[in-house]
């Protein structure tokens, strides 16, 4: 009896042993994957939008047993599994807010999934956010108006409704942009909003490329969705290097994290999640979510705060960010 117990008790140990290790290089293997291929094949492309929390939950899992049976080199290898695991591959961010130096502006964006899910309760939500600036994704045209009478405070707000875009703010609007399609007649899926607010003029893009629920639950080949939005995005980052003015880009960008289209077109702007932002950031789905593809990104500004919205009316859920526009 005793001599079997010892034989279960050595396979139970290396059991674990290959599990840990296994675990961890699965981790690197996925991490390594999608940042070298990214959406370029069906394969890394479906990966790039499933849920990443089974890798985190098999760490919780495992880690405990290594540290209770005292297997140090398990331990060791396992946090490292952990670390990665929560950083690069889930995007977990530890920054804190701070003070502003000028003037403090607030942002609001949204993706409202056209008001399905109830017009009235989204008004209520975004205005209690009590933002300078809202703009809005996949947005029936009544919420403007509505937007505009509900948001709080002295200073009446204008409204925009561009396409599905809507801009509500209570600053000067100097200037509108809607761009034309793409040269393929594609929809550009961008607004340009030039601002004046209390620390001088900037714009505000509002972005929205096509969703890649196509290439995933369909059988459309991904790499189309894939080159659309490449083209989608790029149109709308032009349209901030158009101007030497501090600008904000904020919308749903339909990029997961360690998406190749991200690094390729955004990587370059600050993020302000990235930089104050503590936790995931996760926007999609509302319910559950997984996924942050609902950015504020924004150059020569500085991101004092920013939140994920509970969850409301839409199957997205809202961004607030705070900034101020950089000294000249």
């Amino acid at each position: 009896m005793t001599a079997h117990r010892e034989r279960m008790r050595r396979v139970a140990r290396a059991l674990l042993a290959v599990a840990i290790w296994a675990h961890a290089l699965g981790v690197a293997s996925f991490l390594v994957v999608l940042s070298l291929f990214g959406e370029s094949s069906r394969v890394t492309f479906l990966l790039l939008h499933v849920p990443r929390h089974p890798w985190l939950i098999a760490a919780a899992l495992l880690s405990p047993i290594a540290l209770v049976q005292r297997r140090w080199v398990l331990v060791a290898v396992e946090a490292v599994a952990l670390l990665v695991t929560l950083f690069p591959l889930m995007g977990m961010r530890v920054g804190w807010s701070r003070s502003e130096r000028g003037h403090r502006l607030r942002v609001l964006t949204y993706n409202v999934f056209f008001g399905k899910l109830g017009r009235p309760q989204l008004v209520e939500e975004i205005a209690a956010s009590g933002a300078d600036v809202v703009v809005l994704q996949a947005s029936p045209a009544s919420l403007a108006e509505r937007l505009a009478q509900r948001m709080p405070g002295p200073t009446s707000y204008k409204a925009r409704y561009d396409g599905e875009f809507v801009m509500v703010t209570r600053l000067r609007v100097r200037d509108v942009e809607v761009p034309e399609p793409l040269a393929d007649g594609t929809p550009a899926m961008w607004a340009r909003y030039a601002l004046e607010g209390p620390g001088g003029p900037f714009q505000v893009v509002s972005f929205h490329p096509f969703s890649p629920r196509a290439g995933i639950f369909d059988r459309e080949d991904p790499r189309i969705g894939v080159d659309i939005r490449d083209r989608q995005v790029a149109s709308a980052v032009a349209a901030t290097a158009r101007t030497s003015e501090p600008f904000v880009l904020a919308g749903d960008s339909n990029l997961p994290g360690l998406s190749a289209l991200h690094r390729k077109h955004l990587s370059g702007m600050r993020d302000a999640f990235d930089d104050v932002g503590f936790g995931f950031g996760y926007t999609f789905p509302a319910k559950y979510p997984w996924m942050r593809i609902d950015r504020v990104l924004g150059g020569k500004v500085r991101f004092l705060s920013v939140a994920v919205g509970a969850r409301g009316a839409s199957d997205h859920r809202s961004v607030v960010a705070d900034f101020e526009l950089e000294a000249p």
